[in-house]
């Protein structure tokens, strides 16, 4: 099973039932619904991405931490090779800290800039964050700025219509 956003809880718990601690850890109010026919309504239509918010949780947190809980690799699918040019500075060719889809984040009607507040919030100095955007994000890099981490933003070299930043905790 393939746990995405728009997976259900009862998509969810059919195949790894003993998430069903975690997600009423996660969300005590889920707990709290005892009569049966109402918790499998609830749980047909609660999505991953509705348990995110109500929980307060990046999406992407949430689902890296279902797929720990059910032993599935947390990594995700596997993204095209970044390449780097001779101007790119040395920081944005190790390992980001996390990849945040920012097309996919605007498409739900999220804005990028809190996730990434939430990342750097918890990253050590020197760690950074990779934001993929199919557009140059710069009122983000902008806010960044503002909070004093280190930005690069310019076009991916491979795939012309991707622009990638990277925002580096000082």
């Amino acid at each position: 099973m393939e746990i995405q956003n728009t997976s259900t809880l009862d998509e969810l718990f059919s195949q790894s039932p003993e998430l069903e601690q975690f997600v009423a850890e996660l969300v005590p109010e889920y707990s709290r619904v005892q009569q049966p026919e109402l918790k499998n309504s609830v749980q047909k239509i609660l999505t991953v991405e509705r348990l995110a918010l109500l929980s307060g949780k990046d999406v992407n947190a949430l689902i890296r931490q279902l797929k720990e809980k059910t032993g599935m690799s947390a990594e995700a699918a596997p993204e095209a090779e970044i390449e780097f040019g001779p101007n790119d500075p040395a920081w944005i060719k190790g390992t980001p800290a996390e990849i945040v889809d920012g097309v996919e984040m605007l498409n739900r009607g999220l804005h990028p800039v809190g996730t990434l507040g939430e990342i750097l919030e918890k990253a050590a100095p020197g760690e950074f964050v990779l934001l993929t955007t199919n557009f140059l994000p710069k009122p983000l890099i902008d806010a960044m700025e503002q909070q004093e981490h280190e930005v690069y933003s310019r076009k991916d070299l491979t795939r012309e219509e991707l622009f990638l930043t990277f925002v580096r905790k000082k």
